[in-house]
């Protein structure tokens, strides 16, 4: 039968040294250091999040400054816990360290009367200490009432205010007091923690539920202890992860993991249950959203040089953690993450919060994998066979008609069925076919620079000629042709009604200093020929020989034999006829799109 009463663990285990304080070293040798040296100040401030200690550290320095073992005695200048005054103050019953809560007495008549307190000397100890806690909470004039005395405190006394928000302390006040920063406590730092008072309450915990406890705790080990209570009330004295999950409703790791392993292997069917077991479940969408988000972070991390020390995981998920990474590369990680983060963004306000998440997972399935942008036209110039699915990385993207020039993206990179190589094939007898004319046409997003001297005209030597070569009207369109594409990307960029009407114009011909343009309607027509110096004037950057021409805009429709066709209906046409397109589309599954 219990003979002594209940004590939660974080009062049974608050810490009554400074040695006992977690991860707020530089607080405690400040103050040890000023207790050797005589260099009290009169007033102390300590600010920080919540449960990181800051109560606890006014308390220990109350105590060490009225203890009665002299300092020659006590290592460390900790308070001995021995003396009557220690004694006294940890049951209760010590007079000369006062406790305030700002929080209910934050008045003017609340300050007064505290001013009139403190001229009372202690009663057999050394100092007065007045610990106010959440300083912040007093009012404007209270503050006002309390300055004079914080100025020019009696000698006999000492004030310690802690706050989670000092920004909201008159910055008179701040002025008249040490200021000291608590920190967040680590992961790491509150595990080791939970591990001490797991051996002093028997209670046996696997390293991956103290690892879950910790990070629940949010930085703040009083947080945590009080979870750690509720565990050991759920599970008994036997802690294991995936039942503490359970009972805690935290989203287990596992389930994140099952999440890229379907994106690895294109599994939609396994999304959509592991979102029904979400539901089944009970668990909020929102946590697992967030828990996902750190689980691509993870991964991302871990693809930087010498960043996994980041990262607070137990050991066992750190190997998991690192036999995952080489499945995804960087830029697949980046939008995993971003998607991530738009969707949990846009799930507050969401009428079918079930249907937005389904969407996410089975976008993240069906996303193609991105290619590096310069080695892919690297080698689509050399001739290169495509590139190489590496191992294990996201499913193959669906072969598709897209424009021959698609948008970049901040990254620099594009996806793009280039780079998925077609099934081998057994070789033929016939002789070699003939290469196949490549459907898509030079490619478009071979930017060119901006022409200079040195580029359109060779330097001579001395006593050579210099000969000017003009191009000729075929010459020009061509050149046209091949920059339009960078024009209408250029255009878009600073008005995306003239980019969306300029990128289906297309340049017929040259004649004299007239460059002839298809359009399809009148307001097409209308909006180009309102800003064709505009057109022209970005059109130079890219073709120089331009300089001087107009444009004559032709109405398509009018006229349709002379409009060239478009590269989309360039790849219809490759897949009719060119065997070996319309067996790369059928085999990944592509359909020729409207």
């Amino acid at each position: 039968m219990r003979t002594q009463p209940y004590i939660v663990a974080a009062r049974k285990y608050r810490p009554q040294t400074f040695r006992e304080l977690v991860a707020q070293k530089h607080v405690a040798d400040t103050l040890r250091n000023a207790l050797l040296q005589d260099r009290l100040a009169h007033a102390y401030l300590f600010s920080g999040p919540r449960g990181v200690g800051k109560t606890s550290a006014a308390r220990i320095l109350a105590k060490a400054i009225n203890c009665e073992t002299d300092l020659s005695e006590r290592p460390e200048a900790e308070p001995c816990r021995k003396c009557t005054s220690c004694r006294t103050f940890e049951e209760g019953r010590n007079l000369n360290i006062i406790e305030i809560d700002a929080a209910s007495n934050n008045s003017v008549e609340d300050v007064r009367a505290l001013r009139e307190k403190v001229l009372i000397p202690p009663q057999g100890g050394r100092r007065k200490v007045y610990i106010i806690d959440e300083v912040h909470m007093l009012s404007n004039a209270a503050f006002n009432a309390l300055l004079k005395t914080l100025e020019e405190p009696p000698p006999h006394v000492l004030f310690i205010f802690a706050t989670t928000e000092p920004h909201k302390v008159l910055p008179t006040i701040l002025s008249r007091c040490q200021r000291f920063d608590f920190r967040r406590i680590p992961v790491a730092d509150m595990v080791k923690r939970l591990q001490e008072i797991c051996a002093l309450e028997g209670v046996e915990a696997d390293e991956d539920a103290l690892v879950l406890i910790a990070r629940k705790g949010d930085g703040a080990l009083r947080d945590a202890l009080s979870l750690f209570d509720q565990a050991v009330l759920l599970c008994g004295t036997t802690l294991r992860y995936s039942e503490l999950a359970r009972a805690l409703g935290v989203v287990e790791v596992d389930r994140y993991f099952q999440v890229t392993e379907a994106i690895q292997k294109g599994d939609r069917a396994a999304m959509l249950y592991l979102v029904d077991d979400l539901v089944r479940q009970g668990y909020d969408f929102q946590e697992f959203l967030m828990g996902l988000s750190e689980h691509f972070r993870r991964l991302l991390v871990l693809h930087m040089p010498d960043t996994s020390s980041l990262l607070e995981l137990s050991e066992s998920e750190r190997t998991r953690y690192e036999g995952l990474k080489q499945a995804f590369t960087e830029p697949d990680l980046l939008r995993l993450l971003q998607l991530t983060q738009q969707t949990l963004s846009e799930l507050r306000g969401s009428a079918q919060p079930r249907l937005k998440l389904e969407l996410l997972l089975l976008k993240m399935v069906a996303l193609p994998r991105m290619v590096d942008i310069q080695k892919l036209l690297q080698r689509l110039e050399t001739g290169e066979p495509p590139l190489e699915k590496p191992a294990d990385t996201l499913r193959e993207p669906v072969a598709r008609f897209e424009p021959s020039s698609p948008p970049a993206s901040s990254s620099g990179k594009v996806s793009s069925p280039e780079n998925v190589s077609p099934p081998p094939r057994k070789k033929a007898a016939s002789p070699t076919p003939p290469p196949v004319a490549n459907p898509f046409g030079t490619p478009a997003l071979k930017r060119r620079r901006p022409p200079t001297a040195s580029a359109s005209v060779a330097q001579p030597e001395e006593g050579d000629t210099l000969v000017v070569e003009t191009p000729t009207s075929e010459t020009l369109l061509e050149q046209v042709q091949q920059q339009w594409p960078l024009l209408v990307q250029a255009i878009g960029r600073q008005d995306k009604t003239r980019g969306a009407f300029l990128e289906h114009a297309r340049p017929l011909r040259v004649e004299g200093h007239r460059l002839v343009v298809g359009v399809y309607s009148i307001l097409q027509k209308e909006e180009l020929e309102g800003c064709q110096v505009e057109l022209l004037k970005t059109l130079k950057l890219y073709v120089e020989a331009i300089d001087g021409m107009r444009f004559q805009l032709l109405d398509a429709r009018e006229a349709p034999e002379q409009m060239e066709p478009s590269p989309r209906e360039r790849l219809r046409e490759a897949y009719e006829k060119d065997p070996i397109v319309r067996m790369i589309v059928d085999e990944f599954g592509g359909e020729p799109l409207e």
